[in-house]
């Protein structure tokens, strides 16, 4: 029994060997390799590969086994997505083909095409003798500042649709709800939506069960739904930020998945990470902010805090994602709306006594066609709750 399992364990380590210098299965080589420390067995190319295909999974690498789980879980399924994750912190290049199960060669080729693909954060040098890579973080820019004050040139009537926390690719997701809102928007003639974050539901590998009966997983999986789901109405455009369930994934990869999907989609401009002003005209701004903290029992105590101590974020009128609420607040001459979300009570939520608000916001400004002063603010909360 010991000299057939000390054969099996042969086996294995020689087809690893040959897989990685030849960059696949060749068992001819295996059995020729395998003859030669077994001169007496009959060996054949058939028989080593019957071996591994018996015994393999059961040799394999624990650590192996686990990257495997979690990236099948996240919806990783190609190396260059398997790897990103890996280069949060310093690596070597021979660590990554090991945990990965794949040659040195195709990692550094990977990174390579990544690198040439725009990821320029990633950086690979040689360390005593090793190879190493790891992906430097770049600053996040806060001074997101737009002007599309030309849209409403000499108007003194600017309407805007805002909504927040669409989480596409969740299964409590309305997808129902905002494609009628994008039709009222068609029907009554306005032209440009304000999306304030969570434009996907993304995925968090600390709590993956809260994903599994997800409508699409992953960041390929989502951003393919998303390109297929999300409402696109003609001469309507969609100006978002992201919010902290978007970049979870920066958190696995860096990769922007709303960044991405603002390339993908034509009508949807991408204004940045979790915070934009908009120039509606030159004297009146507009503040689209994602947070990323809990919520509060006080309703208004997260609008009320904002107007207090955000000056560095805050506008004439401030919207805040996040939080799945509606509500309205004015402050010394500023005003603040949580724009509800687009996602039903999810069980997470559920779990935590959380509500989830389903509805948008229209807004209907009317400003000095001079001086581009803000006159007066109405706005009407569509509700579909029910």
């Amino acid at each position: 029994m010991r000299n057939k399992q000390q054969y099996i364990s042969t086996v294995l380590k020689i087809t690893k060997e040959v897989k990685n210098e030849f960059g696949k299965f060749s068992w001819a080589e295996v059995a020729y390799r395998v003859k030669k420390l077994y001169p007496r067995k009959s060996v054949t190319y058939e028989g080593v590969r019957s071996v591994y295909r018996r015994h393999g999974k059961t040799f394999e690498n624990p650590d192996v086994i686990r990257a495997k789980t979690n990236d099948t879980l996240a919806g990783r399924t190609s190396l260059k997505d398997r790897l990103l994750p890996r280069l949060r912190t310093k690596a070597s290049i021979n660590q990554l083909a090991n945990y990965l199960d794949v040659p040195a060669d195709y990692i550094l080729l990977t990174l390579t095409k990544l690198q040439l693909e725009g990821y320029s954060q990633i950086k690979i040098w040689s360390e005593g003798g090793e190879v190493f890579a790891q992906i430097f973080k770049r600053a996040r820019d806060t001074n997101n500042e737009y002007d599309i004050s030309d849209k409403w040139k000499n108007a003194s009537i600017i309407t805007l649709g805002i909504i927040s926390d669409t989480h596409i690719g969740s299964e409590h997701c309305n997808e129902e709800a905002l494609n009628h809102f994008y039709d009222l928007m068609v029907e009554r003639g306005i032209k440009t939506v304000l999306h304030c974050g969570d434009l996907f539901e993304g995925f968090k590998r600390e709590r993956p069960e809260a994903f599994l009966n997800n409508k699409a997983i992953g960041f390929q999986a989502q951003l393919n739904y998303g390109e297929r789901v999300f409402p696109k109405r003609d001469g309507v455009e969609t100006l978002v930020i992201s919010g902290n369930h978007d970049e979870w994934y920066m958190v696995e990869g860096l990769a922007d998945i709303v960044k991405t999907f603002a390339r993908i989609r034509p009508d949807v401009k991408f204004l940045g990470n979790s915070f934009a002003r908009i120039w509606l005209t030159p004297k009146l701004d507009l503040t689209l902010f994602h947070p990323n903290d809990g919520t509060s029992s006080n309703i208004f105590g997260k609008l009320q805090q904002f107007l207090a101590r955000g000056e560095d974020k805050r506008s004439k009128i401030n919207i805040l994602g996040h939080y799945h609420k509606f509500a309205y607040l004015k402050h010394d001459g500023m005003h603040a709306f949580y724009p509800a979300s687009f996602q039903r009570q999810s069980n997470w939520m559920s779990r935590h006594n959380l509500h989830s608000e389903v509805g948008a916001l229209i807004l209907t400004l009317k400003v000095d066609t001079n001086t581009g002063d803000l006159l007066s603010l109405n706005f009407e909360f569509i509700d579909y709750n029910n």
